[in-house]
Parts: C-alpha cells; sequence; structure tokens
C-alpha cells in the first residue's frame, strides 16, 4: 500500500509471475463499483484508486462531499500524510480511516480467496507509516470476511525496501 497498490505471490517457494506478468495485479480489483473515483489506469472504483496514497486526498474530498462532518483538514491541499496525523482528533479523518481500512479488508481478503495464504505481509509507505490505522484494522476484521480461519497479517519485515523487492 504505497503510491499505488500490488501484491506479489509466492507459490511454493516461487514467485507466481501469470500468462503476462501480471499476476496478483490486486490494486485494480473493484471494491466500489458505485465510485467515481478513477484509478490510474481508467477504471473506477479499484482498491488503488480508493486506498493508494496517490488517490487518499480525493477519497477525504469525496466523503467529505458526501457527509456533513466537521474538520479542520484543508481539504484542497489534503495529503495522505495529513490524514493520517488527523486521525483520532479530527472526526472526517477518522471516517476516512474506518472506510479505507473496510476497502483495505476487502482487498486483502480477495487476495485470501484467491491464493489461500499462510500469512500475508503489508508494506509500502502507507502502511509502515501507519501501522495501527492500515495493518491493524486488516487484521482484526479479516476473519468476519473470508471464509476458513484467516492468514496472519503483518507489517512487512522488509521495511521501506519492500517496493523495491515488489519492483
Amino acid at each position: 500500500l504505497s503510491s499505488g497498490i500490488g501484491a506479489g505471490a509466492i507459490v511454493d517457494g516461487t514467485v507466481l509471475h501469470g500468462a503476462r506478468g501480471n499476476a496478483a495485479e490486486i490494486g485494480h480489483v473493484t471494491l466500489a463499483p458505485e465510485s467515481n473515483q478513477r484509478c490510474g489506469c481508467g477504471g473506477t472504483g479499484h482498491w488503488e484508486a480508493l486506498c493508494s496514497g496517490r488517490h487518499v486526498p480525493e477519497t477525504v474530498r469525496t466523503v467529505a462531499a458526501d457527509s456533513d462532518i466537521e474538520t479542520d483538514l484543508a481539504l484542497a491541499q489534503v495529503t495522505a500524510p495529513d490524514l493520517f496525523e488527523a486521525v483520532g482528533w479530527d472526526p472526517l479523518a477518522d471516517r476516512v480511516a474506518d472506510r479505507l481500512a473496510a476497502w483495505n479488508t476487502l482487498g486483502v481478503a480477495t487476495l485470501v480467496h484467491a491464493y489461500d495464504p499462510e500469512q500475508v505481509h503489508v508494506g509500502g509507505s502507507v502502511a509502515t507509516n501507519n501501522p495501527e490505522t492500515v495493518v491493524a484494522p486488516i487484521r482484526r476484521r479479516l476473519a468476519d470476511h473470508v471464509i476458513g480461519d484467516p492468514p496472519t497479517v503483518e507489517g512487512t519485515p522488509l521495511g521501506d525496501d519492500a517496493v523495491l523487492y515488489g519492483a
């Protein structure tokens, strides 16, 4: 979970590539078909269009426009770090963080149903800089969205290098 959203799948110790090299391109799964938030690929309602660091500001503005929640966030200039810094004291930030947690959980649940992993490591700047707001809610909520026992969900042990390894 960084400026975009991607994944990698390791099956029996081997990185899964897929027929065209796009296996586990999970950021483009549609989580909110009613959303008009446009992804970099042109689609709407994709996990990446809703929850990636690049698109969090638009999510903040969309939630603000769809509600009457008071906020001290500067909506025109809000950034993902601004949002996460405001969680716990700004009602709009709390609402957006809850919505992001719900979508992130659904995205991870999609991965779980597709791959049945033993563990899920969540990395990228959005997750590594905000583990209690991003990773912990996925861990708490995942069992409600998957068949059977959920895998363990942890922040990546690779830290900031996770994105480099993924590339």
